[in-house]
């Protein structure tokens, strides 16, 4: 429960940023909602285990990665879902 009070609160804080002048709100898409979000501190080393992800960006696009810690060590990523990506 609470990852997802904090992925709505992120989403919630993104959208009242400006981005100085005629830019849209970002779309809350259904599958974002069952993401689970990369928590600080961000790992620096990540076994090889090949457990793969579907990381998600704070842009909203979608990549697949070998390990939910490899998705989390990159910055981009907001938080990822137990599968590959489609």
């Amino acid at each position: 429960m609470l990852r997802y009070s904090s992925i709505i609160a992120m989403v919630c804080l993104s959208a009242c940023a400006s981005s100085g002048g005629g830019s849209q709100s970002p779309v809350i898409e259904p599958e974002m909602l069952s993401m689970t979000a990369c928590e600080e501190p961000r790992p620096q080393i990540c076994t090889m285990i090949y457990d793969p992800v579907c990381g998600i960006t704070k842009t909203g696009i979608r990549k697949t990665y070998a390990s939910d810690c490899s998705a989390c060590a990159d910055e981009n990523v907001a938080g990822f879902e137990k599968m590959e990506c489609p």
